[in-house]
């Protein structure tokens, strides 16, 4: 759709300035690094993405870091307040099996946003995962708070029809962090925009809540 993504050179120019103004430290060579020659249209189905990963992911305090981190400029690039009922603690959240483990730097992704969306039928998160696990697939975690603070016209266009509200199915969520099971494991956060309050909006639900208005949003290629 036609106005709701950015170059990755506008990306880049995005990413200098979170970096100054948040104390990241990414050199001027990791910047030059980075490949910014597009590949293709920016689509729903295909978007080129740069994703600041500030700290190493594989570190469970760290990746709780950077989902802050990201989740902060979303809201601060939409100019609104951030509504989360989510702890970013190593206790509450977690990569999933599916999502995408990174190392500290400058990555760049492509990503099918729409992913498992069904605005007719409904789908869940619990048979998302089957489907992703059987053909081999990785599902975005931290690169859907990236694309969100990049793309705010992306963001202002949630509908739930047309273009879905993301999940990010690439991390999973528990709100008792005293069940030690694994069966406490059992939400994944996701976002909403509120224009009305002005609100970005992190929550998390179950994996086998029937969703209309959602997309669990894929990682078609990392680096």
């Amino acid at each position: 759709m036609v106005g709701l993504f950015i170059s990755l050179e506008e990306q880049l120019a995005k990413v200098r300035r979170w970096n100054a103004a948040r104390g990241w430290g990414f050199s001027e060579e990791e910047f030059s690094a980075v490949n910014v020659t597009p590949t293709g249209e920016q689509s729903l189905d295909r978007v080129e993405l740069l994703v600041p990963i500030s700290r190493d992911t594989a570190n469970p305090t760290d990746l709780c870091w950077v989902f802050d981190e990201l989740s902060a400029i979303a809201a601060a690039e939409l100019s609104a307040s951030r509504s989360s009922s989510v702890t970013m603690e190593p206790a509450h959240l977690r990569r999933h099996p599916l999502g995408v483990e990174y190392s500290r730097g400058i990555h760049r992704v492509t990503l099918r946003l729409r992913a498992y969306h069904d605005p007719e039928n409904g789908r869940t998160l619990a048979w998302v995962y089957e489907q992703a696990s059987s053909a081999g697939q990785k599902l975005v975690g931290v690169e859907g708070l990236s694309a969100a603070g990049h793309f705010t016209e992306w963001v202002k266009a949630w509908n739930g029809s047309s273009v879905p509200c993301p999940d990010l199915p690439g991390l999973q969520y528990r709100f008792d962090s005293s069940d030690g099971s694994e069966a406490a494991w059992c939400r994944a956060p996701s976002l909403r925009w509120w224009p009305e309050s002005g609100e970005f909006d992190v929550s998390a639900y179950g994996v086998r809540h029937r969703f209309y208005s959602f997309g669990a949003p894929e990682v078609l290629r990392e680096s």
